[in-house]
């Protein structure tokens, strides 16, 4: 026993130290210009991956400790810096192929920083995040013949032109699950699991070579999805269809003058059969566009009414701003945009959670394609608390609870302490303010904040206060359980803003509170300061506030608003 934790010990203090040292697997080159079709990059680095190097790293045999279920993985990061992992062999698939290698990882230096990655015929993926609430991505560059290129950059660097149009099936106010119920603190209730069957059209499996690496390309973006998916709802998909749903120029059911949503419940039922999977989704290559059935999942005749389609069907935008957002509806979570210019006009705009301004940054929202009302070129890889209260309402109480399994995790929700929360905060007008909380984990696990508007009132340009309407964006989930907002009131009104903690496992609370605004003197405080009561009640206490807070500081990298 002892000789066991020695050379534990020992293990560890080696891939400590390979964070500092070359790496067998990754070279950082010279970045090429325009070198990746998938995405205009700024900030992000080349380098060059060594598969057999990887694949030596990976084997089985290379374990030092037969007892641990890990192995010893190096991954880049945009700084240049090569850190290692801890990486735990994995399969999302009911019938998984031995071409395709998935892992979960953790740091070895820092518990916080975490992921997923995988490995197969159409290169290595990884999607990590980091402490500060920003998001790695590991894809192989676009060059025919040099897969071994790779960009590693953030997420927020991904600036990807997008003409995206999202349609949502039987679309009716009253048929639209509003948010509202509060996702409180709760015990563990394990990690609801999905089977999904996914099909790709023949454009889709010509463009990646044939029906082999077009199945290897389905895998890697579900490994993508399931990975926001995992954090933000605790819910897993699991791959139930193979190459049978991967369709070529000769083997081609579909009518592609007709609307191939339609369409794609009937096929994977006359392929699969019924009741062999949960929830279905087609992929095709070209044009940019996408429609979901809302809240169609377990529904026999709607399942599978789901379909996404790019002209570079893979990448991090398009697992995450396209897939996952399609996928979110046919979940129940409906559009967050409150701008109504661009592709946000029109009945794009959901009014009953409307809850971020302008285009909106999170996956539910329309970065990049709302003209003027941009926040950003592309999606946040992080949903808004709406649309996780959507769907957690869809999959444990709703149509979504009656299909799908449940895995038990042993994970509690994270325990807001609502005495610590900031509430009924008196400001006037124009004022900047701040607002804090706290929480703990009965599991030890290490959490990230946030805090969400939730207003849903008037369609409007950004920073323009209408009296009823989200004014703050969302951000990344950090450390750091405060946010100082800018003052851009200008009417008496309230506000209200959810507290939202998660644990990184699936574990999301949330919380209240309410900011009211008078425009005019705050009563009974002066100008230059506003009152805050304690969640429970106590002493009050002043906050000095300075004008001309930089919003979002140390939480938004090169973004404005």
């Amino acid at each position: 026993m002892r000789f066991t934790i020695l050379f534990f010990a020992a293990v560890l203090s080696l891939v400590s130290a390979l964070a500092h040292a070359d790496s067998l697997v990754w070279k950082e080159i010279a970045t090429r210009s325009n070198a990746s079709k998938q995405a205009s990059l700024s900030g992000a680095k080349a380098f060059q991956f060594d598969a057999a190097a990887f694949q030596e790293m990976v084997k089985p045999q290379q374990r030092q400790i037969n007892l641990q279920p890990f192995t010893i993985v190096e991954l880049p990061l945009p700084s240049g810096e090569i850190l290692s992992f801890q990486g735990e062999a994995y399969t999302f698939e009911e019938f998984p192929g031995n071409d395709f290698q998935a892992w979960k990882v953790v740091s070895t230096t820092d518990p916080a920083i975490t992921g997923r990655i995988d490995y197969s015929s159409v290169g290595f993926h990884a999607t990590l995040f980091m402490p500060d609430g920003e998001v790695v991505i590991i894809d192989p560059q676009e060059f025919l013949g040099e897969n071994q290129r790779y960009d590693v950059k953030y997420k927020s660097d991904t600036h990807t032109k997008k003409d995206f149009s999202c349609t949502l099936h039987d679309h009716p106010e009253s048929r639209l699950s509003k948010a509202g119920t509060e996702v409180a603190q709760r015990a563990a209730r394990g990690l609801k699991t999905y089977r999904l069957a996914m099909a790709a059209t023949r454009q889709y499996t010509r463009y990646f070579g044939g029906i082999d690496n077009a199945l290897n390309a389905v895998r890697a973006t579900i490994n993508r999805v399931n990975t926001i998916y995992a954090r933000d709802l605790e819910l897993q998909l699991i791959l139930v269809s193979g190459t049978n749903l991967m369709f070529t120029d000769t083997m081609n059911p579909y009518n592609e003058a007709l609307d191939l949503k339609d369409q794609n419940t009937r096929i994977i039922n006359s392929i699969i059969g019924v009741n062999a999977y949960d929830i279905g989704h087609l992929v095709s290559q070209g044009g940019s566009g996408g429609i979901a059935g809302l809240s169609s999942v377990c529904d026999a005749n709607r399942k599978g009414m789901g379909f996404t389609s790019l002209s570079v069907p893979q990448g991090d935008a398009f697992d995450i701003d396209f897939v996952s957002h399609e996928i979110g509806h046919q979940f129940g979570a409906t559009h967050t945009f409150n701008s109504n210019t661009g592709s946000c006009s029109g009945r794009n705009r959901t009014t009953s959670t409307a809850y971020e301004p302008g285009s909106g940054s999170t996956i539910m929202a329309y970065a990049g394609i709302c003209l003027a009302n941009d926040l950003q070129a592309n999606s946040d890889a992080v949903f808004h608390i709406a649309s996780i209260e959507q769907i957690d309402s869809f999959v444990r109480s709703g149509g979504g609870a009656s299909c799908g399994g449940t895995v038990g995790t042993g994970n509690s929700a994270p325990d807001i302490d609502t005495t610590a929360v900031t509430q009924n905060l008196f400001i006037k007008a124009g004022e900047p303010f701040t607002l804090t909380g706290a929480a703990s984990d009965v599991d030890g696990d290490t959490l990230a904040y946030n805090w969400d508007q939730f207003d849903a009132g008037t369609a409007t340009d950004v920073n323009v206060d209408a009296g009823d309407n989200a004014l703050y964006r969302s951000t990344l989930p950090s450390a750091s359980p405060s946010r100082t907002f800018p003052g851009l009131t200008t009417k008496t009104r309230n506000l209200r803003f959810k507290f939202v903690v998660r644990d990184g496992k699936g574990g999301v609370s949330s919380t209240t509170t309410m900011v009211n605004v008078t425009d005019g003197e705050a009563p009974g405080t002066p100008p230059s300061s506003v009152v805050v009561s304690s969640g429970g009640g106590g002493a009050m206490f002043k906050l000095l506030i300075m004008f001309g807070v930089l919003w979002g500081i140390g939480l938004f990298r090169n973004r404005t608003l």
